[in-house]
Parts: structure tokens; sequence; C-alpha cells
């Protein structure tokens, strides 16, 4: 089947009517990006360009809800980057749900983060709340010159410092200090006058971001993985992604959903 048989096969799975199909089946293609591929058989098509076709099926209609998995896996990285624009673009008029293993893809392309742990949902948060929140988000490191003592003693008298970590840096000669602060306490400006009254110059001065992928084992570090005991053996088991133990689901809210749900992924067609 080529790509513009198939995609007048999905509108008219979809009932669009037909004095709209023909052009809302341009729209996608053009949308995606495969309108040069219009006559190309699908199964001779790169894994790029199927996961477009995907994507292309779950957009015919314009469903207010757009579910997608893993939908770049497998992709090179400037096809990875033309995915993810798309989703961008995507998410100005529909909600898009993404479920992916891909951290580094949720940051860039998402609003909102759920993250599933054994099936349970163990955080739920926009991702830069969740940097907040997780251990080592309060950390201001630092590059400084001069003598550690005056340093140290300079960095604990400033109020809202919890503790104060230095190491030698003998390539540059400088001291490396980490200071924990309380939880949505800057005190950068206040270190930067410290330093100045014992004439300690600051080389490099910046706010620790934890990542997504930090935040995600920190939350999952504790959990036990479930025995075979305590899952009943099904097939559908063998089949299905059920088995995985962590996933991270994602939703980009810029519509409202709506009660019924198109559940449509991208994939080999």
């Amino acid at each position: 089947m080529t790509v513009l048989e198939y995609m007048k096969f999905v509108a008219d799975l979809k009932k669009i009517p037909k004095d709209k199909k023909a052009n809302m089946i341009e729209e996608v293609m053009d949308m995606v990006k495969i309108s040069d591929m219009r006559n190309r058989l699908i199964k001779n098509l790169s894994k790029g360009y199927r996961q477009r076709v995907g994507l292309a099926e779950a957009i015919m209609g314009y469903p207010e809800v757009i579910i997608l998995d893993e939908p770049t896996v497998g992709l090179d990285p400037k096809q990875i980057i033309e995915i993810r624009t798309l989703i961008k673009e995507l998410k100005k008029k529909h909600t898009v749900i993404l479920s992916s293993h891909i951290l580094s893809e949720v940051s860039a392309v998402c609003d909102y983060v759920l993250i599933i742990s054994h099936g349970k949902l163990v955080a739920s948060d926009t991702p830069e709340n969740l940097g907040k929140l997780a251990e080592g988000s309060n950390t201001l490191e630092m590059l400084i010159k001069g003598e550690k003592i005056q340093i140290r003693q300079a960095l604990e008298g400033i109020e809202g410092v919890n503790s104060v970590t230095m190491e030698k840096d003998e390539k540059q000669n400088l001291w490396s200090v980490k200071v924990s602060t309380e939880e949505q306490n800057d005190i950068r400006e206040k270190v930067f006058y410290k330093m100045s009254e014992i004439n300690s110059p600051i080389y490099e001065m910046k706010s620790r971001k934890v990542s997504l992928e930090e935040i995600f084992l920190e939350l999952t570090a504790s959990d036990k993985p479930i025995s075979a005991d305590e899952v009943p053996n099904t097939p559908e088991d063998k089949d299905t992604d059920a088995g995985r133990s962590n996933e991270t689901n994602v939703k980009q809210t810029s519509a409202e959903i709506p009660e019924e749900q198109n559940n449509d992924k991208g994939g080999e067609k």
C-alpha cells in the first residue's frame, strides 16, 4: 500500500466527510512532510518516514487528544529533532500524551510529567518543579581563589546556608566550593558581596540544575522490583509492554481532554 492509499484508508476509517477528505489528507501529509512520498510503498520507506506516516495517521481528523508511544525510537539525530519539532507544533492545537523512557526527549518537549514506577504514580508536576524538589537542586557550585578558612567562614555566615563543602582544584589553584541552601533561597548576590569583602575573587558560579534522569533515579531508587509470585502470569504479559517496571508518561496540556480519547500510535505499517 502506498502512503496516499493508506492516508485515504485512514480517512475512511475515521469517517472524514468526502468533501473534506482530499484537503485534509494534503494538509496532514504536508504537516508531517511526507507529501513527496505519497506514491512510495510504505514497506520501502525508512524508519523515520514510517514514523511520520504513523503520526499522520494519528493526526488525521484533528483529534483533541493524540497519544504517542516512543515516537523517536530508532531514529537518527536529525529525524529526532524533526519529530520533536512536529510534536511541539501539535501541542498548540491538541493535547499530546507522550509515553517515553527517553528522558531527554521528555525534558525537551513536555510541559507536564508523570513518573510511574511499578504501576504506581510517584511524581506528577512540571519538569521545573520536579527539579526544585529533587535532592541537590538547592546547590550553588563555585570556583573561588583565596584562603580556605576565610572562604568557609564567610559562606557559613550567610543566612540560608545549610552546608559548605570545599575541595582543592590543583590544576587551577582554586577552591571548588559547593554550598547547600534552603529551598527557594537565592544567595548568589550575598555570596558575591561576601567574597568581595575578603578579597576572594569568584572565577565561576552556577546553580546546579538537576536533570530529569537524576529525578527519575531518585524517585525510583528505593523501589523494589515486583517478584514473579506477586504478579499473575498471563499470555498478554509476553506480548505487551505491561511488564516494563519504570515508565515516564507525559501530558502536554493545550486543550481540554474529552471523555472519548483517540488512542493512535505511530509505528510501522
